[in-house]
């Protein structure tokens, strides 16, 4: 199981006190909180935090779209696999809030024929999402690719409404 510990930064802790939850303490209750109401309508719900998000342009090798890269742990990773396959995620949300130079998020991902709901937390540095942004604008498109560790590809959610994953930090 993922521990609760900031994703690939060391800068997002609290500030104040060891008492207040800094900004991905609070990114991981959002996610509870989400799973938990999900789970009372009676949605089966995966929820779990990337290990790493970045954002990736199209000219990055990744992909020939831009989008963002989530890299999940490994059981995570095979529940996913399981739900993409038995269901069409026809809706989505992101939820997000953005703290100094980072922003943190949560993407949510439901398939109302199978009940099924993916919810996936991440956090990404501000500095890289204007080419991916262009790019977006330029495809008419943006592509959220899922990998585990080792760079297998676990699946991928295509958005031609892309426009929820750039909202200006606050």
């Amino acid at each position: 199981m993922p521990t609760d510990s900031p994703p690939d930064t060391d800068d997002d802790r609290s500030s104040e006190s060891d008492t207040t939850p800094g900004p991905w303490e609070l990114t991981l209750e959002d996610l509870r909180t989400l799973e938990a109401s999900l789970e009372a309508d009676g949605w089966d719900v995966i929820a779990t935090q990337a290990g790493h998000t970045s954002p990736m342009p199209p000219d990055s090798g990744a992909s020939d779209r831009a989008g963002f890269v989530m890299v999940l742990p490994g059981e995570t990773a095979d529940q996913i696999v399981a739900a993409i396959e038995t269901g069409q995620f026809e809706e989505y949300d992101v939820f997000h809030r953005g703290v100094g130079d980072r922003m943190y998020v949560v993407v949510q991902y439901r398939s109302p024929t199978s009940t099924q709901a993916v919810l996936l937390a991440g956090s990404y540095r501000f500095q890289y999402l204007e080419p991916v942004r262009e790019a977006a604008a330029a495809d008419g498109g943006l592509e959220i690719r899922l990998k585990r560790l080792d760079g297998t590809h676990v699946g991928s959610f295509y958005h031609e409404e892309y426009e929820q994953f750039f909202l200006e930090k606050s």
